[in-house]
C-alpha cells in the first residue's frame, strides 16, 4: 500500500510521534494519508483501533475513514466522528458530571428557531428572531459574553441575555441540548474537571483532526484539553480552502499551528492529482493575491492532459444559463454524463436563471444543499411522533399536539402549562388525569396517543403502531393529496424497522439513539446522484471532485459577494472561488455577463478573472446561442405598448410573469412564483410575449 505514497505523503505517515500538521492542497491525496498512517499504526502496535481518535468534518467523510481502514487492514475503527458526533458521545459517558440526564435528546437547528421565536413571543421581547440566532451563535463561539449583553444600556442586548437564559433553562427542564450546547458542554466540563479531563487526555494515544483549517476557538479549546504540547496530534488542512470565517472558524490556528505545539513538524501535500495543469496554474495565480497565506506553498499538477480555462461571456445571466446548456449538450455527446457536470454558484439565489432553463432543455438536474430527507416536514413530525411514545416531555408534546389542527392555541397551551406546573407535573401527565377539561378532539389525540404508549412500552412491533396512530390521529389523510410527503413518511418507518433490527439495545434507548442520529446527520453528505447535473452552491462543493465544473456569472457582487465587498473581506472570497475552481478535474467553464442588472445598473467581470488571467491557461469561447422558439416576441423596447397592465412577459433573470403595475417610470411584474419586481419601464431584460 505505502508504494502507492508519494515522498511527502509517505514521510507525513512515518512521522507517528509528537505533533504533525500536514498543509494538504487540493486533490493531493490527504484522505489516503490519514488512512494510510492510522493503518500504519496500527499495524505497528503503537497503539489499538479504541486508542485512536479521528475528527474529519462531515458524517460522510468520518465514515468513507472508518470503511477504508476496514477494508484494508480488516480492523474496524469506531472512534471516528465529527466535532458534534464526539461532543454528543463524550456527554453520554460523562452526563452525571455534566449534570445532565444521560437520555437527552439533540434538537435540531429548524427545532431551536421555533423555540426561540415562541419564547420571544411569550415574554414579551421585542427582538427578531434572527437577531437572536446570530447573538446565540456568538456566545456559543465565545465571541460575546451574557454578562456582557445583560450588563449593557441597549435594552435589545439586555432582552438577547434574558432570551438566551430562558432558553437555556427551557432545554435543561425537557432533557435537550441543541448543537451549540454539545460544544459548550464539553469544552465548559473539560476546563472546570481536572480528574476527567486527565482521563479522556489518557484514553487517547493517537489523535486526527481532518480539515483543522475550519476549526473554531471553542473547539480547539476542546482538542487542548485531551493533548499535551507534545501529544501525538496530526492535523490536516489547508490556510487556502479556509471559506468558514462566518461560522468562527480561525485561520490562525492552522497557520500559527506550532505556537500551541512548538515541536509540531510541518509536511507539505502539494502534488496535485485532480486537476489539470491549466486550472491549477489558474487558481494557484489567484490565491496568490491573498497576503494571509503559507507563502511557500504553491500546488504541483501531475496530470499531463491539458485543457484551457474556458470564458463564455453574455449579456446576463439567463443568456449565461442558455449558453451553458449548449456547453452542456457538446460534453454529452463527447461522452460524458450528466453527472459528470457540476455548476457552482456563490450564492444559492443565482440558481433560479439555471433551473428556468435546464428546466426547458429537459435536462435533469440536482440542486445539492437543498433541503434533507431528515428535514423535510413530514420526515421530522413523525419523527417526533415517535420521540414521543418513549419520552413524554413537555417540549415533544407541544411540538405534536396540533399535528394535525386542533384550535389548542397558545392561551390554551399556557393554561395547560401554569396547571401542570401547579400541580408538579409533565403537561402529558396533567392532560392525563385531567382529559374531561379539555375539547373532544384534545379528549380523542389523548386516547390515541395514551394507546400508542402503552402498545410501544409493552414491547409491541414500533412501527406497526406508528403508523397506525398517524392513521388514527388523521395525520396521513391530511397528506392525501401529497402522496410524495406519504411516501416520505413510508421511507421513515422502514429506516426505523432497520434500525430496531439492528440495535440489540432496549426500544427507548434505539428511538432514542435513532432520532440524535437523523439530527447530527450533515447537509454535507446528500449524496450526489447519478444521471443529474449538480447544481452547488460554493461552500457545499468543498470536499468535492467533478470531470467538469461550471462557475456561474462571475462578476462583481455575486464572486465575491456584495456583502463580502462591503465588509472588505475580499481575502475570504478569493478563496471560496479557488475552492471551486480546484473541484475542477478536466474541464473548467467560467461565465460572465457584461450588460445591465434590471435596474439598469452596469454588470462588472468579477475581479479574480482577471487575477488567474495573468497566465496564458485561458480562451474565450463562442458563445452564440438561439433563444427558445417558445418565446415570439411580439413587442420589444417599445414603451407604449411594451408597458401595457396585463402583458404576458419573459424576464431574462426571473422567467414568465404578468405586467401588474405601471407608474410611467417603473412596471411591477407578478412573477409565476408569485413574487413580484419593479423594473425600468422597457428596459431590455424582460419581453412582451404570447403563450
Amino acid at each position: 500500500m505505502y508504494l502507492t505514497l508519494n515522498e511527502n505523503q509517505l514521510k507525513a505517515v512515518n512521522e507517528t510521534e509528537g505533533p504533525v500538521r500536514i498543509i494538504a492542497g487540493p486533490g493531493s491525496g490527504k484522505t489516503r494519508t490519514i488512512i494510510s498512517k492510522i493503518t500504519h499504526i496500527l499495524s505497528l502496535g503503537l497503539a489499538q483501533p479504541h486508542e485512536i481518535l479521528t475528527i474529519s468534518f462531515t458524517n460522510k467523510s468520518a465514515n468513507e475513514i472508518k470503511e477504508r481502514i476496514a477494508a484494508e487492514q480488516n480492523n474496524n475503527i469506531s472512534n471516528v466522528y465529527t466535532y458534534h458526533g464526539w461532543c454528543n458521545y463524550f456527554l453520554r459517558m460523562e452526563a452525571e458530571a455534566a449534570g445532565l440526564n444521560k437520555d437527552f435528546t439533540i434538537i435540531d437547528s429548524g427545532d431551536s428557531k421555533t423555540r426561540i421565536n415562541n419564547l420571544i413571543k411569550e415574554n414579551g421581547f421585542s427582538i427578531e428572531k434572527h437577531d437572536a440566532i446570530d447573538a446565540f451563535d456568538r456566545i456559543a463561539r465565545e465571541e460575546i459574553k451574557v454578562d456582557t449583553l445583560l450588563n449593557s444600556n441597549l435594552s435589545a442586548h439586555t432582552q438577547i441575555a434574558k432570551l438566551w437564559e430562558k432558553y437555556r433553562n427551557d432545554k435543561r427542564t425537557n432533557g435537550q441540548l441543541d448543537f451549540n450546547d454539545l460544544i459548550i458542554e464539553v469544552k465548559d466540563l473539560l476546563i472546570r474537571n481536572s480528574e476527567i479531563s486527565e482521563k479522556w487526555k489518557n484514553k487517547y494515544k493517537y489523535i486526527f483532526i481532518d480539515e483543522f483549517q475550519d476549526t473554531n476557538n471553542v473547539q480547539f479549546e476542546i482538542l487542548k484539553s485531551l493533548t499535551n504540547k507534545d501529544s501525538n496530534i496530526t492535523v490536516v488542512g489547508d490556510p487556502n480552502q479556509n471559506i468558514y470565517s462566518w461560522r468562527g472558524a480561525n485561520i490562525d490556528l492552522i497557520n500559527n499551528f506550532e505556537k500551541w505545539y512548538p515541536t509540531a513538524k510541518t509536511i507539505m501535500l502539494n502534488i496535485n492529482y485532480r486537476s489539470t495543469p491549466e486550472i491549477i496554474q489558474a487558481s494557484n495565480s489567484l490565491i496568490k493575491n491573498n497576503k494571509n497565506r503559507v507563502k511557500e506553498f504553491e500546488v504541483i499538477p501531475i496530470k499531463l492532459n491539458s485543457s484551457v480555462v474556458e470564458i463564455i461571456e453574455k449579456e446576463n445571466d439567463m443568456e449565461e444559463a442558455w449558453t451553458l446548456i449548449k456547453e452542456i449538450n457538446k460534453l454529452k455527446s463527447s461522452g460524458y454524463l450528466y453527472h459528470d457536470i457540476a455548476i457552482i454558484v456563490r450564492s444559492s439565489f443565482k440558481t433560479k436563471p439555471l433551473e428556468i432553463a435546464l428546466n426547458y432543455h429537459n435536462i435533469p438536474y440536482k440542486v445539492i444543499g437543498a433541503m434533507k430527507f431528515f428535514e423535510r416536514r413530514e420526515v421530522k413530525q413523525t419523527m417526533k411522533f415517535l420521540l414521543f411514545s418513549v419520552k413524554q416531555d413537555n417540549s415533544t408534546l407541544l411540538d405534536i399536539i396540533n399535528e394535525p389542527p386542533k384550535k389548542f392555541g397558545p392561551q390554551k397551551i399556557l393554561k395547560v402549562k401554569f396547571a401542570a406546573l401547579d400541580a408538579k407535573q409533565t403537561m402529558w401527565e396533567y392532560l392525563c388525569e385531567n382529559p374531561s377539561t379539555q375539547s373532544e378532539p384534545i379528549q380523542k389525540w389523548i386516547d390515541y396517543t395514551k394507546r400508542m404508549i402503552n402498545s410501544i412500552s409493552k414491547g409491541e412491533d414500533v412501527v406497526s403502531i406508528l403508523g397506525e396512530y398517524l392513521d388514527d390521529i388523521g395525520y396521513m389523510n391530511r397528506l392525501f393529496d401529497e402522496p410524495s410527503r406519504i411516501e416520505n413518511i413510508k421511507e421513515t418507518l422502514k429506516l426505523i424497522r432497520v434500525s430496531i433490527r439492528k440495535n440489540n439495545k432496549s426500544i427507548k434507548e434505539t428511538i432514542i439513539e435513532f432520532y440524535n442520529n437523523s439530527n447530527l446527520s450533515s447537509s454535507s453528505d446528500k449524496s450526489i446522484e447519478e444521471g443529474e447535473v449538480n447544481i452547488i452552491t460554493a461552500h457545499a462543493s468543498k470536499g468535492t471532485e467533478f470531470p467538469i465544473v461550471f462557475l456561474f456569472s462571475m462578476v462583481e457582487g455575486h464572486w465575491p459577494s456584495s456583502k463580502a465587498i462591503e465588509r472588505g473581506d475580499i481575502e475570504e472570497e478569493r478563496r471560496v472561488a479557488y475552492v471551486a475552481m480546484t473541484r475542477a478535474m478536466n474541464k473548467l467553464f467560467i461565465t460572465v455577463s457584461n450588460g445591465l442588472t434590471a435596474y439598469n445598473k452596469e454588470l462588472e467581470q468579477s475581479r479574480f478573472i482577471n487575477e488567474f488571467l495573468t497566465v496564458n491557461t485561458y480562451n474565450y469561447i463562442d458563445t452564440n446561442i438561439k433563444k427558445p422558439r417558445c418565446l415570439d416576441v411580439e413587442y420589444e423596447n417599445d414603451n407604449e405598448k411594451s408597458s401595457k397592465i396585463g402583458n404576458k412577459i419573459f424576464h431574462n433573470t426571473f422567467g414568465k410573469g404578468e405586467i401588474i403595475h405601471n407608474d410611467g417610470e417603473f412596471i411591477t411584474i407578478k412573477f409565476d412564483d408569485g413574487k413580484k419586481q419593479e423594473i425600468l419601464l422597457g428596459h431590455k431584460s424582460y419581453k412582451v410575449i404570447k403563450w
